[in-house]
């Protein structure tokens, strides 16, 4: 690109129709040239960039032990040297000569293949892994990073992220191009995915039950913001990532009287926040938006809009607003009883270490088990404990969390435990 003047198709639109200026056309086409340079680097010196590294802590990296020896991994992987050279080398280098400089010393590798194996130690996570954990970078700047190199924004999404477009002005120029709005071609348009990998994408459609953007994300054509991005486009819905968004107590019993469990797993929309006469929801499928009309004719005097999540999210807020029911084995069905509030909510991070509250969630199990008129079967504790530890690892795997608030209710005389992440 020519210093940001020379413009796609699509960028002329935008200056035709006036919806952005030419300087700000070309400091977001400059900002994403820049990107895309930068992501081409390898982690190691991405992160470097990102956190401003100085060259001496840098050049310590390089030297450090773990760094020599993921260096010297790679290069006995690839037979350039022996075991027993490399034994040698290890034996008697030294701070002031690193295990791979020792080599070349020796004539076992060569000054050229060292460059080669440093930069491919230099992409290596395990680069990035080594300077967090000599207080050099921080976690953000590795996630900046990696989100760098997997994600470069386009100029679309570069400008609207700076407000200079709405998503209606972005809808209305893309439609200039065809009023059938499909997502290839918005991808295309943003220079985002080419022509072949198009293709393959949608010939691998034509022969499965997954959708277009599933099989792009899979095939990693595309990043998971670049095709959600690219769907707010489309459907003219914005996009939200709510970061370290929770739903509090109060919060939680207002929503579900609006969008019952039951209809909220069956249609695939949540409702996010209510303010005053306005209630938000959420998607993770555009397809679903129509959901919205049929709670329109419940509330009519509501005020409702749609936002686009991604299914990650739309899972961690689905267990977080409704919890997720866990199933103790028990199969014997007590009598009928009315139902029962819990009296608490216990929250564990470290169920192997957290006895005390490990002890009070088994004593509030049996609580709702003795007013069903249910008594302890033989072993019950141990098996409840090891219920809930390997639901805990599970649930936090699942939606990447360290924490679980675990409940209980009690339906139809049945005591259930259900199970909500801390995100």
């Amino acid at each position: 690109m020519d210093g940001g003047k020379a413009y796609s198709e699509l960028e002329n639109k935008l200056l035709k129709e006036g919806f952005v200026t030419p300087e700000d056309m070309a400091s977001a086409k400059e900002t994403r040239q820049q990107n895309l340079v930068r992501a081409q680097k390898p982690i190691g010196l991405l992160i470097s960039d990102i956190a401003n590294l100085p060259q001496d802590e840098f050049k310590r990296l390089l030297r450090d032990k773990k760094t020599q020896e993921k260096i010297a991994a790679i290069g006995l992987e690839k037979g350039l040297f022996s075991r027993e050279q490399l034994n040698e080398c290890q034996r008697n280098g030294d701070a002031a000569n690193p295990l791979s400089v020792m080599l070349v010393h020796k004539g076992y590798l060569t000054e050229n293949d060292r460059k080669v194996l440093l930069q491919r130690t230099l992409e290596s996570i395990d680069f990035a892994k080594l300077a967090i954990s000599l207080g050099l970078i921080s976690e953000l700047d590795l996630e900046r990073a990696l989100k760098l190199k997997s994600h470069q924004k386009s100029v679309c999404e570069i400008l609207y992220d700076r407000n200079l477009v709405t998503l209606s002005e972005l809808n209305h120029v893309f439609r200039k191009f065809s009023q059938d709005l499909k997502l290839g071609q918005i991808l295309l348009l943003q220079e985002l995915l080419t022509e072949t990998q198009l293709k393959e994408a949608l010939s691998e459609q034509s022969a499965s039950n997954l959708s277009l953007g599933k099989i792009l994300l899979k095939r990693r054509y595309v990043a998971v913001e670049q095709l959600y991005f690219t769907l707010s486009i489309q459907y003219n819905t914005p996009f939200q990532k709510l970061d370290g968004y929770v739903y509090y107590e109060k919060q939680k019993m207002a929503l579900r009287e609006f969008v019952g469990q039951g209809y909220a797993l069956e249609n695939r929309i949540l409702p996010l926040f209510q303010s005053g006469n306005n209630l938000t929801l959420a998607v993770s499928n555009p397809a679903n938006i129509w959901s919205m009309h049929g709670l329109k004719s419940l509330y009519p005097e509501l005020q409702m809009n749609c936002v686009l999540i991604t299914d990650e999210k739309f899972g961690q807020l689905y267990a977080l607003l409704y919890g997720e029911m866990l199933y103790t084995g028990d199969s014997r069905q007590p009598p009928q009883s009315g139902a029962a509030t819990p009296d608490q909510t216990l929250q564990l991070k470290h169920p192997a270490t957290q006895k005390e509250l490990m002890k009070k969630l088994y004593e509030e199990y049996r609580y709702y088990q003795e007013t069903a008129g249910l008594k302890p079967f033989e072993n019950e504790e141990p098996l409840f404990y090891s219920f809930i530890s390997e639901n805990h690892q599970h649930l936090c795997e699942r939606y990447r969390c360290k924490e679980i608030l675990f409940r209980f209710e009690v339906h139809n005389g049945r005591t259930e435990v259900l199970a909500s992440p801390v995100t």
